[in-house]
């Protein structure tokens, strides 16, 4: 999934700052994507260009004015589009993979601090896709149907990981 697509979905769900846009992808897209978000005004703009998103300025106090970007009905029907035409790819890109593989040159001090970071990482991704799954299910619409899913699928496979990080040793 590109950038742009990215924007637009994330403006699917309402009205947003490019730094709420980043913000979001950040915080709640992380564990599903890997995007960079350096480059999220520039796609805006883009965006903007094309008559995908409409942008209205607001004031603010003694700061610069926010501008604040909104889904089109073009944009709606682009995103609807390319999200009929997007392969569902599953990809896993684990730094923490990466040393286990080269686990040879480190020592086992470190291969178990390695896997008590990992395991620190998954209790922190466990407790935040819980906190989000009560939110969303206290909302419960057929726009949070997919959310609510993407959660439980993600907390089963957390859970999963950890449950095989602490079943299974590298140091054994």
């Amino acid at each position: 999934m590109n950038t742009k697509l990215i924007c637009l979905s994330v403006l699917s769900f309402g009205p947003n700052s490019g730094y709420e846009i980043k913000k979001i992808v950040e915080q709640r897209l992380s564990l599903l994507i890997d995007v960079s978000t350096s480059g999220i005004y520039k796609i805006l703009n883009c965006l903007l260009e094309s008559e995908y998103v409409s942008c209205e300025a607001v004031e603010q106090d003694a700061l610069p004015n926010k501008k604040i970007y909104s889904l089109t009905d073009k944009g709606i029907e682009h995103l609807v589009v390319e999200l009929a035409k997007l392969p569902p790819e599953h990809r896993i890109r684990s730094q923490f993979g990466v040393l286990l593989v080269f686990s040879k040159y480190l020592s086992k001090e470190r291969i178990a601090e390695i896997f008590d970071i990992r395991r620190e990482k998954i209790q922190e991704h466990i407790q935040d896709c819980q906190e989000r799954l009560l939110f969303l299910e206290s909302e419960d619409t057929e726009d949070t149907q997919g959310r609510i899913y993407v959660l439980k699928y993600s907390l089963h496979m957390l859970k999963a990981e950890l449950e095989y990080l602490n079943g299974n040793s590298l140091l054994e």
